[in-house]
């Protein structure tokens, strides 16, 4: 799908990314991370994970008809939800973990901490009950792929994938005020276990009139959400060192999505 193999995918990319001149043209995250343990775990050896105490979340007391007995959120961007033993259940702990989130933990790390060694934590240290979703995108700065033309190609039924996908869906804003055509535009493809998303991450960060750095003049995202056992399994490839997180996201869309163009000399 990426024409232009110029320079390698890196990972490590924040929704704000930082001033820099040395950008590289293709950046890799993680964006979502939300993961079931075996146990009440809420406690401050695992608040310590996160990099915060028990005291920094906010704290609630869930009725009795939702699946867990109590929610602690830290400022919107990861909650943690757990769910005390009885006789008729077993004690769960829920984290979810948003893309400011996912971008709070990297702020955190040290410089040679990676993902790779989060999830191998996660998994020695607690009992994995299944993993909710996994998001991982590649931020795109230069422009390698334009979402109308895959949207067209969707519309015209040039395209075919390797996993099933079939069902599509296609967003489009605007201004009557701005010169532009759109201020933005967001591709879906897929739904369940898998599903892409290519959108125009600039023109929702200036929706939001978030601080944009003056050298980002172009930024797409080509997003891929994963739940239940995909994910897992993306998580584990992760863990055990397979693919670097660029590496893995390109392998999968390479892999799911094919978009074709016709060949005006073949009758089929």
């Amino acid at each position: 799908m990426f024409e232009k193999e110029r320079k390698n995918v890196y990972g490590g990319s924040s929704n704000t990314p930082p001033q820099s001149t040395t950008r590289n043209d293709l950046e890799a995250c993680i964006d979502w991370f939300s993961c079931t343990f075996i146990g009440n775990l809420f406690n401050e050896q695992f608040c310590e994970l996160l990099h915060l105490t028990t005291a920094d979340f906010e704290y609630r007391k869930l009725d009795d008809k939702n699946e867990y007995d109590y929610r602690y959120t830290y400022q919107n961007l990861i909650t943690v939800s757990t769910r005390k033993e009885t006789e008729e259940k077993k004690a769960y702990t829920h984290i979810d973990v948003k893309g400011q989130g996912c971008r709070w933990l990297e702020n955190n790390w040290s410089q040679d901490f990676t993902w790779q060694d989060y999830f191998i934590i996660l998994r020695s240290v607690y009992t994995i009950h299944h993993i909710t979703r996994l998001d991982v995108a590649i931020d795109d700065y230069t422009g390698y792929l334009n979402i109308s033309t895959l949207h067209r190609k969707m519309r015209e039924k040039h395209f075919r994938s390797t996993a099933g996908l079939r069902s599509w869906r296609y967003i489009e804003s605007g201004d009557t005020q701005s010169n532009k055509m759109l201020n933005g535009q967001t591709l879906y493809v897929g739904k369940g276990d898998i599903e892409f998303r290519f959108y125009d991450k600039l023109a929702q960060l200036n929706t939001l009139l978030a601080i944009i750095p003056d050298d980002v003049i172009f930024w797409n995202r080509y997003e891929i959400q994963l739940r239940h056992e995909r994910a897992e399994v993306v998580m584990n490839m992760i863990a055990n060192g397979y693919f670097e997180i660029g590496t893995l996201v390109k392998s999968i869309m390479s892999e799911y999505l094919c978009f074709l163009v016709p060949n005006k000399n073949d009758s089929n």
